[in-house]
């Protein structure tokens, strides 16, 4: 299986400006996109794997 993260590296990924994710995004890419987030953190989860770190913003009337 290949992966686009080796086991020594360490990510930092930033999302900014998530609200646009609710009010310009078709709905069922924005449901792939977070499936997709929600499924990374599930994943280094079990492996208690801490190398990768994710900020996504978000304005405060969209809360």
């Amino acid at each position: 299986m290949r992966s686009l993260k080796h086991q020594d590296d360490y990510w930092f990924i930033l999302i900014d400006q998530f609200e646009e994710l609710f009010t310009t995004t078709e709905s069922d890419k924005r449901d792939v996109f977070i499936q997709g987030l929600v499924n990374l953190v599930n994943t280094l989860s079990k492996k208690s794997d801490h190398s990768v770190k994710l900020v996504a913003t978000m304005r405060t009337d969209f809360l």
